[in-house]
């Protein structure tokens, strides 16, 4: 079950609208970048749960206009293999690589271990914790450019999953 704030970001990500927007299927980051910056404008909070293990990029562009925000997203997430969860807080997690299963998907269907995973408090300690993980966290400062990390070898097989956090 959702909490209230959880669905007033579902029904936030239905309502408002880019009124031009590209998909970027080459730059995933740019776009995610553009997306967080347009959900922070309607106060969601957005963040990148970065695995660092790249699908190969698509190529092309695709222009959008009117496009609700939800709708955007599920093109992305198809476009260049990524999902997200939504919180009970109502902020987002965006998870960079999906299990063979497609999960997370459409803010409300993954695996324990991946919501686990992309909690705020988690990624908050975690963004302390290494700052080498600052991409992963709270990103003040999300007017900034993104700029993608280096390419690794490709790897087929689906994330490890954090530590499981200790039920409370």
């Amino acid at each position: 079950m959702l909490s209230d704030k959880a669905k007033a970001t579902l029904a936030i990500l239905e309502k408002e609208k880019f009124e031009k927007i590209v998909l970027r299927m080459d730059r995933p980051y740019e776009t995610f970048e553009v997306l967080r910056k347009q959900l922070g404008l309607h106060g969601v909070t957005v963040r990148l749960k970065n695995y660092g293990e790249k699908q190969k990029p698509g190529e092309g562009t695709i222009p959008l206009v009117n496009i609700p925000i939800r709708v955007f997203m599920k093109y992305f997430d198809q476009a260049v293999g990524w999902g997200w969860i939504v919180y009970d807080d109502g902020s987002i997690t965006y998870f960079d690589n999906v299990c063979s299963g497609n999960e997370p998907k459409d803010g409300v269907f993954c695996h324990k271990s991946q919501f686990d995973a992309g909690k705020p408090e988690t990624m908050a300690i975690k963004a302390v914790q290494n700052p080498a993980h600052k991409n992963e966290g709270e990103q003040a400062g999300a007017d900034q450019p993104a700029t993608a990390p280096e390419a690794k070898p490709e790897v087929r097989d689906k994330p490890q999953p954090e530590k499981e956090a200790a039920p409370q």
